[in-house]
């Protein structure tokens, strides 16, 4: 299960690389452990159907109280029936994550290029911020042993199918990421380190 990333792009950056018309993140830091119950950016298309970045909270409420989820398996869950909806797809921008009990943090390469989770979001209650959790399909060999998925990590090619998509080219884009797409760019933290960010300012 993925319980940590990091997201070091700065907000204008993030504007640009993912063609947000409307930015309401405020002078947003750098996150290298963004860890779950963290308020993160998010894109996803306003009520009028112009990109938007914006916080939200991570993990979705669970009735009763339980510990909410931060990794959805399946979009179909009846315990958040919404989520279905093509309105409810956003995107989760990321420079790294970690993944399995060696505490290993996967990137694209060594410069920590962006990518962005595939996720879901729920509407807030009155004072709240909204809610998403991002998505997961099955592991590749990079996973290690005892890991029974991974998130679904999107390049740039694949960030509209899923935000603008009809069903099927949504769903296509669900899999596991590439073996040559991720590679370890550290292990046995529990963040990513600061001194490995380049660029993307």
């Amino acid at each position: 299960m993925t319980d940590l990333y990091a997201v070091t792009i700065s907000p204008a950056a993030m504007r640009d690389l993912f063609e947000a018309e409307h930015d309401r993140t405020g002078d947003l830091p750098p996150n290298y452990s963004a860890a779950p119950g963290a308020l993160a950016p998010v894109v996803l298309k306003d009520e009028n159907g112009q990109r938007t970045v914006e916080l939200m909270r991570w993990g979705l409420p669970v009735s009763g109280g339980g510990r909410p989820v931060i990794e959805l398996h399946d979009i179909c869950d009846p315990r958040w029936p919404d989520l279905v909806k093509p309105e409810h797809r956003c995107l989760i921008p990321a420079n790294s994550f970690s993944e399995g009990r060696a505490r290993n943090w996967f990137a694209r390469d060594e410069t920590r290029t962006p990518f962005a989770f595939a996720g879901v979001w729920l509407a807030a209650r009155a004072g709240e911020h909204r809610r998403f959790a991002i998505l997961a399909s099955g592991t590749n060999s990079l996973a290690g042993g005892g890991a029974r998925a991974m998130p679904v990590v999107l390049t740039e090619d694949e960030w509209d199918d899923w935000l603008d998509g009809d069903n099927e080219e949504a769903r296509a884009v669900l899999k596991p990421p590439a073996e040559e797409l991720l590679t370890v760019v550290s292990t046995g933290e529990e963040r990513d380190p600061p001194e490995s960010r380049m660029g993307y300012q």
